[in-house]
């Protein structure tokens, strides 16, 4: 089951930007932050050496960005650039390696992801597990634990980690608070299997922002879910109105559609999904849907 969380839409992400620190010690010059505190990672990668700390930081940066775009398929090959086989493992905040696992997943590389939602949740936990230097580094950092959560519980649900009744006890201990919180439990709710607590958290978005794309998607999904295709299908209607470009909407209408058995537009539903996200596996499946 996919997560209904769509990153384009979703504050905390786009605030939390990426998760590499910048690179210190003898480094290119563009590598280094701006006066305005930016770098140009393009830049980096292009005059750092190959296999240096400065690039790999570069390309996983990159490779954030692109996740945020909801381009899988970038994010992962740059992630891989980042980490080739036989280095060392990277570790990051657990913002960074929540993405990093959600892309992996996006793709059906199913223990990758694993293994990076498990270190999310060790550097969440503040693991011994984890070296001092690098819980160091985590404690500093600045990302909201409830977007990283929403992105590791499915997968490490998923992968049957034995973590996952500790991460989901955590992050049901969180105080919950404004409409992106619910917007978010949501979403997380709902991947996790329970539609019922993800309708009463999303109907509480909704309340406060009813014209969120983001809850509008996750109520259509919810109730095609829950059967209710009939009722899910003005929810969808409106946010392909407002976000044409992004696969997971017209995929949430394609289920919507199924659900009401309207097969032949579910069908295309599903097409126009894939066509805008050719990697993501979950597209790729058949539509359960009987015709009338």
């Amino acid at each position: 089951m996919r997560v209904v969380i769509l990153a384009v839409f979703i504050s905390a992400i786009a605030a939390s930007g990426v998760s590499a620190q910048a690179p210190t010690g003898d480094v290119p010059a563009v590598c280094r932050p701006d006066a305005t505190g930016i770098v140009n990672y393009q830049a980096c990668v292009d005059a750092a050496p190959a296999g240096s700390p400065a690039r790999m930081l570069a390309l996983i940066n990159l490779g954030s960005q692109a996740y945020m775009r909801q381009d899988y398929a970038e994010a992962v090959r740059l992630y891989d650039e980042a980490e080739p086989p036989g280095r060392a493992q990277i570790f990051s905040d657990a913002s960074f390696h929540a993405y990093r696992a959600d892309a992996y997943n996006h793709v059906g590389r199913t223990q990758e992801a694993l293994a990076n939602a498990h270190t999310a949740w060790l550097l969440l936990s503040n693991s011994p597990e984890v070296a001092p230097e690098i819980r160091a580094e985590e404690a500093r950092a600045v990302f909201d634990p409830e977007v990283v959560y929403g992105l590791i519980l499915p997968i490490l649900k998923a992968g049957h980690d034995p973590n996952f009744a500790a991460a989901l006890a955590a992050y049901s201990a969180l105080p919950s608070g404004d409409w992106q919180s619910h917007a978010n439990r949501a979403a997380t709710l709902d991947t996790l299997g329970d539609q019922a607590g993800a309708l009463r958290e999303n109907t509480q978005a909704m309340a406060q922002q009813p014209d969120n794309p983001q809850i509008l998607n996750t109520q259509c999904y919810v109730l095609a879910e829950l059967n209710r295709g009939h009722e899910a299908l003005p929810y969808c209607e409106r946010v392909v109105q407002m976000a044409p470009d992004i696969a997971a909407v017209h995929d949430s209408y394609a289920v919507a559609l199924a659900a009401d058995r309207q097969c032949e537009a579910a069908q295309r539903e599903r097409a126009t999904a894939r066509q805008l996200d050719p990697v993501s596996v979950e597209f790729q499946q058949p539509l359960n849907c009987r015709s009338r």
